[in-house]
């Protein structure tokens, strides 16, 4: 069991033989009594909670998940940031990030397998199996802790420019009142999803659409389709098409 307290009385409780974490809420003044708040459950595994920590004065937690079956086989190990003040801490919550992900690999001399971490007001340490530790550094917006990996302990992350596209997504919502980007030297770029509306191609078209839609039928397409430090995987997404007046699942 692991547990983490920050200053405005949020308790974080992790339990990774049950796989939940739980949200308790204590009065700073009169610390006798605990009050539920909310719990995230990992599904059908264990792990979930080996590890928690408060992080950017309480607005922010880290949970440490590693994930066993239910007869104790080892899978994988990572770490779930969460929002803690903008958003509500349970089951269906969606982690900013995680480590280790797309573009933050685990280094070569740092071992798979996660034991602890412990944060501190500059810094989240990372402790791995074998007693080595990797020291995450805060970086400002549009820059990533970078992992050099020189072989020699503590592994100590370092600023790097983050790819295009990737940086603070979900504070660009809503776009017509988003603050300015960070990932690109033009702060008037979004990095967000707009809604679009498409023409049921049933509607009957025009002479003067008809060339388009044949030069378009004409073109062979291929759509590729990356996965950057998110949760999702492959085999969670499906296609639908609009064939006439027909909705039919493609994969």
């Amino acid at each position: 069991m692991s547990i983490s307290i920050n200053s405005h009385g949020n308790v974080l409780v992790g339990m990774p033989f049950i796989n939940r974490v739980f949200l308790l809420s204590v009065n700073i003044s009169d610390p006798r009594k605990l009050t539920y708040v909310s719990r995230n459950t990992g599904g059908r595994s264990l792990g979930n909670g080996k590890s928690v920590a408060w992080l950017d004065d309480g607005n922010m937690a880290a949970i440490l998940v590693n994930t066993y079956s239910l007869t104790y086989q080892w899978s994988s190990s990572q770490i779930f940031f969460y929002d803690m003040v903008s958003n509500t801490y349970n089951s269906n919550s969606t982690p900013l990030s995680l480590f280790p992900n797309y573009h933050q690999l685990v280094p070569d001399s740092f071992n798979s397998v996660f034991l602890n971490i412990i944060s501190s007001p500059t810094s989240l340490t990372l402790m791995d199996k074998s007693g080595d530790l990797l020291i995450f550094n805060p970086t400002p917006p549009g820059f990533f802790p970078s992992i050099t990996d020189t072989g020699s302990m503590p592994l100590i992350t370092s600023e790097e420019v983050c790819l295009p596209g990737i940086d603070i997504f979900y504070r660009q919502y809503p776009f017509e009142t988003s603050s300015g980007s960070y990932f690109d030297c033009e702060e008037s770029i979004r990095n967000a999803k707009f809604e679009i509306g498409l023409q049921s191609m049933a509607i009957p078209r025009t002479h003067a659409e008809e060339r388009i839609f044949d030069l378009l039928y004409e073109q062979n397409l291929m759509l590729h389709v990356d996965f950057i430090n998110i949760l999702a995987v492959c085999d969670s997404i499906s296609l639908t098409g609009l064939f006439g007046t027909t909705w039919s699942t493609i994969r």
